[in-house]
């Protein structure tokens, strides 16, 4: 596979019309376009390899190289790309629509690295919170908020590039649980007018079974119920192997969907 510098969005947006022109279908994992300026174009140059009926794009940024595709056939022959690749693909509703393309990339030696499912509880109402002996701030130090880096899967954990978390993290409220200088947990979300979706939820293992992670959710429902009337929809998307969160979520009363999202790796 021959690559190439992209040179704008002009151009990538030339190359997926000739892609997908008088197709019914299209598989696809890019699903930001209302942001493709950052998304493709604030780091390094992108790269752009074609083959027949498919366009894929490499966005090198902070290490790693993502995968982008657009194909309206599965792909003949092997992907093939001199680094580590990262690919995130996902199923909506669970559909399967994508079983073809994951199919074709682990032929081409990519590995599945993790599997996440989307929760949802519908209907969220105002929650009763209990004193806790911890502080509670909803406006932490931006150096504290970044250690998600050290903390959450920079491959599957959906983590902004760190030269544009300082912009993203103004976009996000926050609720922080610290222990006098301490932090002890903390929970990252992303409120909307009908529903909430929590980005990331921790607690340092000295302060787990202790009902924080409980308290924090509650938290963060009353913060997106206040000045409103009615319910709001509460979404996570949560690792199947992660035993301790499926069990905080299952407990509060939220269920699996159908939708999920892969993490292939090309190493």
């Amino acid at each position: 596979m021959e690559w190439k510098p992209v040179d704008s969005i002009k151009q990538l947006l030339k190359m997926v019309d000739e892609v997908s022109r008088d197709k019914r279908r299209m598989y696809t994992n890019f699903i930001c376009w209302q942001d493709v300026g950052n998304m493709l174009f604030s780091g390094s140059v992108p790269l752009f390899s074609r083959q027949d009926d498919s366009l894929y794009i490499i966005n090198r940024r902070n290490t790693i190289n993502t995968l982008y595709y657009w194909s309206t056939e599965i792909p003949r022959g092997q992907f093939k790309y001199h680094e580590e690749v990262v690919c995130e693909i996902l199923e909506r509703r669970g559909r399967e629509q994508q079983q073809d393309m994951i199919k074709y990339l682990k032929e081409s030696g990519f590995i599945e690295y993790a599997k996440y499912f989307e929760w949802k509880c519908a209907d969220e109402k105002y929650k009763e919170l209990w004193k806790i002996p911890l502080e509670y701030s909803d406006d932490p130090d931006i150096n504290e908020a970044f250690r998600i880096y050290d903390i959450f899967d920079i491959y599957s954990d959906a983590l902004p590039a760190k030269d544009l978390f300082a912009e993203y993290y103004k976009k996000l409220d926050s609720i922080f649980l610290m222990d006098k200088d301490r932090c002890a947990a903390f929970l990252f979300y992303d409120k909307k007018r009908c529903s909430v979706r929590e980005e990331w939820l921790w607690v340092d293992k000295e302060y787990r079974m202790s009902g924080y992670a409980v308290w924090m959710l509650r938290k963060m429902i009353n913060n997106c119920l206040e000045n409103r009337d009615g319910n709001i929809n509460h979404f996570s998307w949560i690792n199947e192997n992660n035993k301790e969160s499926v069990f905080l979520h299952s407990k509060i009363g939220m269920e699996k969907t159908l939708k999920y999202k892969t993490t292939l790796i090309l190493r």
